[in-house]
């Protein structure tokens, strides 16, 4: 049975879920993290954030492995910034009744994109769906006019001269 799947019975909460028993032992590092780590004991350094980013600045260290060394080391020095949603219903938007009004709309969003009122994601989802609405209104008033224009061509052939 070595190297083959197999069907392992209660394995987390899923019955029928599929193992390599033959994968590497949790916890054990991949071979990049071990070339890294190599490196540290190769040099002497504990595998602390200020070692990591001295090694991302050392010049004969592979760019790969400096990449990974300032992976590790970014979470001590910088922190994540939390996404923010906003609530866009009390944006004060209402249904446009025209192009004009989708283009106001879409500018008052991209401006308060810009003063960091509205996320970015949100921003975006409003105004390509204001987008959208003109594109189909626009297409939809061409459509009317073509028609207008076809029954006035009809009644003016039925004009005799």
């Amino acid at each position: 049975m070595t190297g083959e799947n197999v069907k392992v019975p209660g394995n987390k909460g899923h019955p029928e879920t599929l193992t390599n028993r033959n994968g590497r032992p949790k916890g054990t590092p991949n071979k990049r993290t071990q070339t890294l780590l190599d490196e540290f004991e190769k040099r002497g350094w504990e595998r602390g954030p200020l070692e990591m980013m001295a090694m991302a600045h050392e010049p004969k260290v592979d760019p790969a492995l400096k990449l990974q060394a300032l992976n590790y080391a970014t979470p001590y020095f910088e922190s994540k910034v939390a996404p923010t949603k906003f609530v866009v219903n009390g944006l004060g938007l209402t249904k446009p009744r025209n192009a004009i009004e989708a283009g106001e709309q879409i500018a008052r969003i991209s401006q308060m994109a810009a003063n960091g009122e509205l996320d970015l994601d949100h921003s975006r989802l409003l105004i390509a769906n204001l987008s959208d609405y003109v594109r189909v209104s626009a297409t939809a008033d061409l459509e009317t006019l073509l028609e207008q224009f076809r029954a006035e061509v009809a009644a003016f052939k039925g004009i005799p001269r």
